[in-house]
């Protein structure tokens, strides 16, 4: 494991029954980097940050963050050590406010002072949410709840951040706004970002390294810059139309 490696996957695999989803996946995060896993519907993205965060159990293979390995712990346990997980699909409380949503993530901790510190952080890069402190949480948009949902782990301290599908379903704007505070969090806090997109065309302009997952397996990796839209095209597709953009829906 590389000095300034955050995290480290090696060799992961994972199967439902018969079906293997994962197969030998293999990479690392940097300390403060910004790692972007795209692929088409079914290639295991999910599966792996769902690996990675406990919530699946892996076959074989190792994930080691911080220099401990994790493999098979429990999802509290993983939380506890400093790694927080932002699944698909913005699981808010619909029932409670958005000061209770922010609030969730904090019950264990013993810190009161520090929560309402940690509190107002959260405040400064998502003003939006202090604007609706009140409000329900389901009775918000699309983007309000990605930005809730980001908000909610950030409660809990963590130094890396695994985020599944950010932008699905998200005006092309509420991404960027997204995006941008994202790319804060990583110059002023020092944060790490592992994040799963079905389109590249986005993270193409924020990620330190692209990985291509299909069918379970690595087809490429690289830096943006270094990689190509045919050479993308064939690792990601095989056929078909790379730039395809899946965050076109509303706010």
């Amino acid at each position: 494991m590389m000095v300034n490696d955050i995290l480290q996957v090696r060799g992961l695999r994972l199967g439902y029954g018969r079906a293997m989803v994962l197969n030998g996946v293999s990479f690392e995060v940097p300390a403060k980097g910004l790692i972007a896993i795209v692929g088409p519907n079914g290639a295991g993205k999910s599966s792996t940050l769902g690996a990675i965060a406990g919530g699946n159990t892996v076959s074989s293979g190792t994930i080691i963050f911080e220099g401990k390995d994790i493999t098979g712990a429990a999802p509290e346990v993983i939380a506890a050590a400093g790694l927080s997980f932002v699944p698909e699909g913005r699981h808010v409380f619909s029932s409670l406010t958005v000061e209770e949503n922010l609030r969730v993530g904090t019950f264990r901790r013993k810190d009161r002072n520090a929560v309402e510190i940690d509190l107002e952080r959260v405040f400064d890069y998502f003003p939006r949410l202090k604007e609706r402190l009140r409000q329900p949480g389901g009775k918000m948009s699309g983007g309000e709840q990605q930005m809730l949902v980001i908000g909610r782990a950030l409660m809990c301290r963590p130094r890396l951040v695994l985020i599944d599908e950010p932008s699905l379903g998200l005006a092309p704007r509420i991404v960027d706004e997204v995006y941008d505070i994202l790319q804060r969090l990583r110059t002023e806090e020092g944060l790490s970002l592992l994040v799963n997109e079905q389109s590249s065309r986005r993270v193409m302009k924020y990620a330190d390294e692209i990985i291509v997952l299909r069918e379970g397996a690595v087809q490429l990796r690289g830096e943006p810059s270094a990689l190509g839209a045919e050479t993308l095209h064939d690792a990601y597709f095989g056929a078909g139309t790379f730039d395809h953009d899946s965050a076109g829906g509303t706010v």
